[in-house]
């Protein structure tokens, strides 16, 4: 290789950080999120690895994406699978937070469907495991999903204004559900 050569890096996750410290995440194709800074401006991101979206801002938003170039140990947490929450709400779960059950079922599915390429990082994921003793019981994903967005500035339930949301990940917007009012809208965070 030569010396001006550069290696090519493979995009990862592909966020983005506005002025006042919120991160964007677009987490898959056609995954376009929206966020209102603190500065009054509206800064947006799509495309999830597939490509890259970004919106232009008079106050630019700093890339903070992450690439394959970095250990495993950070890799694990920003490689998303999708999969269902109990309540059948897709959501979309870091490698490091999938059940070893799961992981294995993954292998089991691409070797029946002949997808080898899925394989390498699930590969990654069990030797990582196994070299650092962790072992992930079945459990309920509702709660591992990565959300599109994380602010300083809390989401709020635009019926109750309680600040006791969570973030459930879906195929056509994201939902946000209220744990004290029971609201499960699709909404905005708000300031």
């Amino acid at each position: 290789m030569e010396q001006n050569e550069e290696v090519k890096k493979t995009l990862i996750a592909s966020r983005i950080q506005t002025p006042d410290g919120t991160v964007l995440w677009s987490r898959y194709r056609h995954d376009c999120v929206f966020y209102e800074d603190q500065n009054g401006d509206s800064y947006m991101l799509d495309g999830g690895t597939a490509y890259r979206r970004i919106s232009v801002n008079k106050e630019p938003s700093k890339d903070v994406s992450i690439y394959d170039d970095v250990d495993w140990s950070i890799q694990r947490e920003y490689r998303l699978r999708g999969t269902f929450d109990q309540d059948g709400n897709r959501v979309w779960v870091p490698l490091s937070k999938l059940s070893n059950a799961h992981l294995n079922a993954i292998l089991e599915y691409n070797k029946e469907n002949d997808h080898p390429l899925g394989n390498i990082e699930i590969l990654s994921e069990i030797e990582y495991r196994k070299e650092n003793n962790i072992e992930i019981p079945d459990h309920d994903y509702a709660f591992e999903g990565v959300q599109p967005i994380e602010s300083p500035n809390k989401y709020v339930c635009p019926k109750c204004g309680s600040r006791n949301v969570h973030c459930h990940a879906g195929m056509m917007g994201d939902r946000y559900e209220c744990q004290d009012c029971h609201s499960d809208k699709l909404c905005n965070p708000r300031k």
